[in-house]
């Protein structure tokens, strides 16, 4: 067994679902936690590396620490190794519980031109094995997890990865498995899209902004038309091993009507954050134009702006590029080729959250 075929049944196509809610995340606590009013100012000590920041106080203009960069990169890449670890961990469960369930029956081997993914234990390898593999995927997340309850001294965040442990192996693991009972695309929009997102927030903030529910919204729409994707490509063999997922009990088109749903709703929580935050940047240029003092004027311009627009035009071409890739899955899955609409779904994710983050630095 070789090391690609452990690869493609991590299924990577994924992974950007649990890098996005991360990511954005980071993006809007940026300015709050590294700027007014938590980040403190020259006059303050730096905040402690490990056990999380003092208390902060809304009495003062800013925060009673300067929180450095490193610490907030640190947290950001560990929340994003707890986030796809447990993806892959999930991906391997699904794969060992639907195999000894029978679920993949006719699914194994590589399936290159065919719409389904690489299903590991159905192409006969040892269910112990895909076991074990989402079992130490499992431990690099909660290892992750470990560090970042380290730096932030958020010590429930212990409880909530012992919570989501769980729902990735009760998706299709254990008696009752509720990806069985039509659950997943609910499970998919919590787990993939408020807990990363409000989580990462949590971590880097010590709080949650609505910002952030919008953001969370928007990855956990994407997340849940993905895993419609999913379902709605394995209706037919779903219905023969009883497996009821949501999918399964709306048929396929209510499915993909609710798919089109899913995307549209990601797409306008995307466009809520970015438009506003171009529709500004003219008006910031006309504030610095109208500065009297050069000096102030030239600062506005060169130190402030610049970087700002900079940002700004990446966050609109990747907003662009969003749009366009979402209509390209809604197409593809509509004439039902579900090995296109799959990655298309993923890739509209993260460009969507490149968009976020490329209008929350400011």
């Amino acid at each position: 067994m070789d090391a690609m075929t452990w690869v493609r049944g991590a299924r990577p196509q994924t992974l950007p679902l649990g890098l996005a809610p991360v990511l954005v995340g980071a993006a809007l606590s940026w300015s709050w936690v590294m700027r007014a009013p938590m980040g403190g100012s020259q006059f303050h000590a730096p905040c402690p590396t490990f056990g999380g920041r003092p208390p902060y106080s809304p009495d003062g203009e800013q925060g009673i620490c300067v929180t450095s960069w490193q610490w907030f990169l640190a947290v950001t890449v560990l929340c994003a190794v707890v986030a796809v670890g447990l993806q892959v961990a999930a991906n391997y469960i699904n794969d060992y519980a639907d195999g000894i369930r029978g679920a993949d029956n006719g699914r194994g081997g590589s399936e290159k031109g065919g719409d389904a993914p690489t299903r590991l234990v159905a192409s006969g390898v040892d269910p112990r094995s895909v076991l074990l593999a989402a079992g130490i995927a499992a431990a690099v997340a909660c290892a992750a997890g470990l560090g970042v309850v380290a730096l932030t001294g958020n010590w429930w965040f212990v409880v909530l990865g012992a919570i989501c442990l769980a729902a990735a192996w009760a998706y299709t693991g254990g008696r009752h498995p509720y990806g069985y009972a039509g659950l997943g695309e609910a499970a998919a929009f919590v787990f993939f899209g408020l807990v990363p997102t409000l989580g990462t927030q949590v971590a880097l903030m010590d709080g949650i902004q609505f910002t952030g529910l919008v953001g969370a919204t928007m990855c956990g729409c994407f997340a849940a038309a993905v895993m419609m994707v999913n379902n709605l490509r394995d209706v037919d063999a779903d219905l023969a091993h009883g497996k009821r997922t949501l999918m399964t009990r709306l048929g396929s088109w209510h499915g993909t009507t609710l798919y089109r749903g899913a995307m549209m709703v990601g797409v306008m929580a995307m466009l809520l954050r970015t438009v506003p935050s171009l529709v500004a940047l003219p008006r910031d240029a006309n504030r610095c134009h109208a500065m009297v003092v050069a000096d102030a004027r030239y600062a506005c311009l060169v130190r402030g702006l610049m970087p700002m627009a900079v940002l700004e035009l990446a966050a609109a071409v990747f907003t662009v590029l969003a749009v366009l890739t979402g209509v390209r899955a809604a197409r593809a899955l509509t004439r039902r080729r579900f090995a296109a609409a799959l990655p298309l779904t993923s890739k509209t994710a993260l460009l969507a959250a490149l968009a976020v983050a490329g209008t929350a630095l400011f």
